[in-house]
């Protein structure tokens, strides 16, 4: 004769199944998460880059005048650069805003034999909201030498 099933039985089963389950959906819920957060930091990298290229075209082009370029040993408040938007598989587009400073060191500024002046200008690209966990929050740093060779030549 069988006996039939209990429904303490039933229950005591399906608890020990999702007991055994959990365990096998929590790693790839984690190595998702993990994804997420590597392929965002890649992207503010890819950012910070594409923002550093317009911020050097700027430059280049004289958008940004001499005059407002850090003198030795000062930083410029922000400029801001038009928003943009990342878009990460899996997940909304987040819209983000950036903004760049440009900092000259005490040091950084020297003189050419032709009297041209040479500055070396540090550029720190921040974005609102921030796309990793760095020492300073969304922001990037780049190097770049600037050059003023029309320098107007004082009469003595």
């Amino acid at each position: 004769m069988k006996k039939p099933f209990l429904l303490l039985e039933v229950l005591i089963a399906l608890l020990l199944v999702s007991l055994c389950l959990i365990p096998l959906i929590r790693s790839p819920v984690e190595n998702y998460r993990t994804e997420i957060r590597l392929l965002e930091k890649m992207e503010g990298e890819r950012l910070a880059n594409l923002s550093f290229a317009e911020v050097k075209e700027k430059l280049m082009k004289g958008e940004i005048p001499w005059e407002k370029l850090p003198a030795p040993g000062t930083k410029t408040a922000s400029f801001s650069l038009p928003p943009i938007a990342i878009h990460i598989p899996g997940c909304k587009p987040k819209k983000i805003e950036r903004s760049f400073t440009l900092r000259c060191d005490k040091k950084g500024e020297k003189e050419g034999l032709q009297g041209e002046i040479t500055r070396m200008v540090k550029i720190g690209i921040i974005f609102t909201p921030q796309l990793s966990q760095k020492k300073k929050p969304g922001e990037y740093s780049y190097r770049c030498i600037l050059q003023l060779r029309d320098r107007p030549v004082s009469e003595n």
